[in-house]
């Protein structure tokens, strides 16, 4: 069972002044959640295309292991395909299909903050 971890809400409030007078200023809300004890366990394997290099480290870090793949890349085997930072350009070949997706393959591709 995973344990639910609880957010803290803040406020974040920015004033800007110019010759103490107040010009400018903005808030805020953020949830800030506490680091987990331990990873969450992911089911299946996960392949990660990261042509740029950016996202290996990172997920290393949080115990995911990875495999690399490309466009074009059979995704059988693979439960999640994560698109590394910086990875795709615009009008680049995609490197899953909308076949992927429709039998079941988890897509997260953190340049547009989604899972699919």
């Amino acid at each position: 069972m995973r344990t639910r971890l609880v957010a803290t809400d803040l406020e974040l409030q920015l004033a800007v002044r110019e010759q103490e007078r107040t010009v400018a200023q903005d808030t805020l809300v953020l949830s800030v959640f506490p680091k987990p004890e331990s990873p969450p366990a992911l089911q299946g394997r996960v392949a990660l295309c990261d042509p740029a290099g950016k996202s290996r480290a990172w997920l290393n870090r949080l115990g995911v292991t990875s495999t690399p793949v490309g466009p074009g890349d059979d995704l059988g085997e693979y439960r999640l395909l994560i698109v590394g930072r910086e990875a795709l350009a615009p009008g680049a070949v995609l490197p899953y299909t909308p076949a992927d997706i429709a039998g079941g393959r988890r897509v997260y591709d953190p340049a547009i903050n989604t899972t699919q």
